[in-house]
């Protein structure tokens, strides 16, 4: 049994009804159609991925119960601001319960119409996006990990993109300049302090690092934020980016 009891208006609805259910029930994702407040249809699939027999799944309340709690109300929220604002695409991310209790994450893309009678049918898919999520989670805790391996080193490590802006330092830099890594980064210019021809050598050298991918070899003097001068022998080297940027 396939819960599927909108009422078309018209022959071409009737047809357009037909075609998506046959759509859906072949598609291998949950896809899911609302009217207004009701639930109208639920493709087979939902057993596969979530355990649910599509009679279980009879409401909209039935279906938003499935997500998680921490996840709901902003669901609901973001759903209904695209609703007033009359949003034709939207995605949505959160997690639901699968039958045994355990928590998956899906990534849903809802399409909308709005009819002259000014109810809203939207129809849904639902892609579950589990493995990404796990795979995310490992690649941000691998990042946090780097990060707090730099920070625990007291040379200055640092990156300049090709503009000569610092993207990213570590402590021992935060420590050097007596400001906060956040605010640092965000200025326009967050250069060390130079004078005018020692900038404009060091600028030759970026140059040469990021036209030639050259790796150089320095003695740098760098002043600290009360002035007293330290004095370093700094390796700078090509980083090239995903997006086949060069930076330093």
């Amino acid at each position: 049994h396939i819960l599927f009891n909108i009422t078309p208006h018209t022959l071409e609805d009737e047809e357009a009804n037909k075609l998506y259910k046959l759509l859906a029930e072949n598609a291998y994702d949950i896809n899911i159609m609302f009217e207004g407040d009701e639930l109208i249809y639920v493709s087979p699939s939902i057993q596969d991925f979530l355990g649910y027999h599509v009679d279980e799944i009879d409401s909209i309340e039935t279906w938003n119960n499935l997500i998680h709690p921490d996840d709901l109300q902003s669901y609901l929220d973001q759903v209904k601001s695209d609703q007033e604002r009359k949003i034709p695409f939207s995605y949505y991310t959160y997690r639901q319960k699968h039958k045994s209790g355990v928590f998956l994450w899906f990534e849903t893309k809802t399409r909308r119409e709005f009819t002259k009678e000014g109810t809203i049918i939207e129809m849904a898919t639902s892609v579950d996006i589990t493995q990404r999520k796990k795979m995310e989670t490992e690649l941000e805790m691998q990042k946090e990990f780097i990060e707090e391996l730099f920070d625990a080193d007291p040379n200055l490590i640092f990156v300049r993109d090709g503009n000569g802006r610092m993207i990213y330092c570590n402590n021992a830099v935060t420590n050097l300049v007596g400001m906060p890594r956040d605010e640092f980064l965000s200025m326009e210019t967050n250069m060390f302090p130079a004078s005018e021809n020692q900038a404009q050598e060091y600028l030759k050298m970026e140059e040469r690092v990021i036209n030639q991918k050259e790796e150089i070899l320095i003695e740098e003097q760098i002043p600290d934020s009360k002035g007293v001068l330290h004095y370093f022998q700094t390796i700078k080297k090509p980083l090239k980016t995903s997006d086949g940027d060069i930076n330093i």
